[in-house]
Protein backbone atom coordinates (compact mmCIF):
# COMPACT_ATOMS: atom_id res chain seq x y z
CA UNK A 1 0.00 0.00 0.00
CA UNK A 2 2.77 2.45 0.92
CA UNK A 3 4.62 1.65 -2.29
CA UNK A 4 1.50 2.39 -4.30
CA UNK A 5 0.98 5.74 -2.57
CA UNK A 6 4.63 6.70 -3.10
CA UNK A 7 4.36 5.70 -6.75
CA UNK A 8 1.20 7.74 -7.27
CA UNK A 9 2.72 10.72 -5.47
CA UNK A 10 5.86 10.51 -7.63
CA UNK A 11 3.76 10.32 -10.80
CA UNK A 12 1.69 13.35 -9.77
CA UNK A 13 4.87 15.26 -8.88
CA UNK A 14 6.27 14.60 -12.37
CA UNK A 15 3.20 16.10 -14.00
CA UNK A 16 2.96 19.11 -11.69
CA UNK A 17 6.65 20.04 -11.72
CA UNK A 18 6.99 22.87 -14.20
CA UNK A 19 10.37 23.84 -15.54
CA UNK A 20 10.56 27.44 -16.72
CA UNK A 21 12.30 28.14 -20.02
CA UNK A 22 15.57 29.93 -19.37
CA UNK A 23 16.78 32.66 -21.75
CA UNK A 24 19.46 35.28 -21.93
CA UNK A 25 18.32 38.84 -21.29
CA UNK A 26 19.83 42.08 -22.52
CA UNK A 27 17.71 45.22 -22.36
CA UNK A 28 19.90 47.36 -24.63
CA UNK A 29 23.01 46.71 -26.70
CA UNK A 30 24.85 48.73 -29.33
CA UNK A 31 27.64 47.86 -31.76
CA UNK A 32 27.11 44.17 -30.97
CA UNK A 33 27.89 44.71 -27.27
CA UNK A 34 25.22 43.49 -24.91
CA UNK A 35 25.56 42.64 -21.22
CA UNK A 36 23.49 39.50 -20.62
CA UNK A 37 22.03 37.70 -17.65
CA UNK A 38 19.87 34.58 -17.43
CA UNK A 39 16.13 34.88 -16.77
CA UNK A 40 13.20 32.48 -16.49
CA UNK A 41 10.31 33.00 -18.88
CA UNK A 42 6.72 32.59 -17.82
CA UNK A 43 4.27 30.15 -19.35
CA UNK A 44 3.43 31.12 -22.93
CA UNK A 45 6.76 32.82 -23.64
CA UNK A 46 9.77 32.01 -25.82
CA UNK A 47 13.29 33.39 -25.98
CA UNK A 48 13.96 36.14 -28.51
CA UNK A 49 16.72 38.15 -30.14
CA UNK A 50 15.95 41.52 -31.68
CA UNK A 51 17.93 43.86 -33.85
CA UNK A 52 16.90 47.43 -34.52
CA UNK A 53 18.08 50.05 -36.95
CA UNK A 54 17.21 53.72 -36.47
CA UNK A 55 16.10 55.41 -39.66
CA UNK A 56 18.11 58.56 -38.85
CA UNK A 57 21.49 56.85 -38.31
CA UNK A 58 23.07 54.62 -40.95
CA UNK A 59 25.00 51.59 -39.72
CA UNK A 60 23.88 51.67 -36.08
CA UNK A 61 22.47 48.36 -34.82
CA UNK A 62 20.68 48.11 -31.50
CA UNK A 63 20.10 44.69 -29.97
CA UNK A 64 18.00 43.17 -27.19
CA UNK A 65 17.31 39.65 -25.86
CA UNK A 66 14.86 38.16 -23.42
CA UNK A 67 11.45 36.50 -23.14
CA UNK A 68 8.56 37.38 -25.45
CA UNK A 69 4.93 36.24 -25.52
CA UNK A 70 4.43 33.47 -28.07
CA UNK A 71 1.59 35.41 -29.69
CA UNK A 72 4.05 38.24 -30.46
CA UNK A 73 6.63 35.89 -31.96
CA UNK A 74 4.63 35.85 -35.20
CA UNK A 75 5.47 39.56 -35.62
CA UNK A 76 8.99 39.58 -36.99
CA UNK A 77 9.42 43.11 -38.40
CA UNK A 78 8.02 46.07 -36.51
CA UNK A 79 8.47 49.81 -37.01
CA UNK A 80 8.30 51.69 -33.75
CA UNK A 81 9.05 55.15 -32.41
CA UNK A 82 11.69 55.55 -29.70
CA UNK A 83 10.62 57.43 -26.58
CA UNK A 84 14.23 58.34 -25.82
CA UNK A 85 15.26 60.16 -28.99
CA UNK A 86 11.94 60.34 -30.88
CA UNK A 87 13.45 58.39 -33.79
CA UNK A 88 11.78 55.68 -35.88
CA UNK A 89 13.32 52.21 -35.68
CA UNK A 90 12.76 49.08 -37.71
CA UNK A 91 13.08 46.13 -35.34
CA UNK A 92 13.39 42.46 -36.33
CA UNK A 93 12.53 39.71 -33.85
CA UNK A 94 13.60 36.06 -33.93
CA UNK A 95 12.06 33.69 -31.37
CA UNK A 96 13.26 30.26 -30.27
CA UNK A 97 12.08 27.77 -27.65
CA UNK A 98 15.16 25.90 -26.42
CA UNK A 99 17.07 26.47 -23.19
CA UNK A 100 19.30 29.57 -23.57
CA UNK A 101 18.71 29.38 -27.34
CA UNK A 102 19.01 33.16 -27.86
CA UNK A 103 22.78 33.14 -27.25
CA UNK A 104 24.67 35.20 -24.77
CA UNK A 105 27.80 37.21 -24.18
CA UNK A 106 29.83 37.71 -21.06
CA UNK A 107 30.67 41.34 -21.74
CA UNK A 108 29.78 43.44 -18.73
CA UNK A 109 28.99 47.12 -18.96
CA UNK A 110 26.42 49.22 -17.20
CA UNK A 111 23.24 50.74 -18.58
CA UNK A 112 24.82 54.12 -17.85
CA UNK A 113 27.66 53.25 -20.22
CA UNK A 114 25.15 52.29 -22.91
CA UNK A 115 23.24 55.56 -22.50
CA UNK A 116 26.46 57.59 -22.67
CA UNK A 117 27.53 55.68 -25.79
CA UNK A 118 24.17 56.30 -27.46
CA UNK A 119 24.20 59.97 -26.42
CA UNK A 120 27.68 60.47 -27.84
CA UNK A 121 26.66 58.64 -31.02
CA UNK A 122 23.68 60.96 -31.51
CA UNK A 123 25.79 64.02 -30.61
CA UNK A 124 23.70 65.14 -27.69
CA UNK A 125 26.57 65.76 -25.24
Amino acid sequence: MNRTLVGVFALVACFTAVHALQCYECDFGVFGLCSTSKINCTTGQSCYNSTGSPSAVTGLKITAKGCRNNTLCASTNITTNSFLFNINYTISYACCSGELCNGGTTLAFSMLTAIVMATVWFGLL
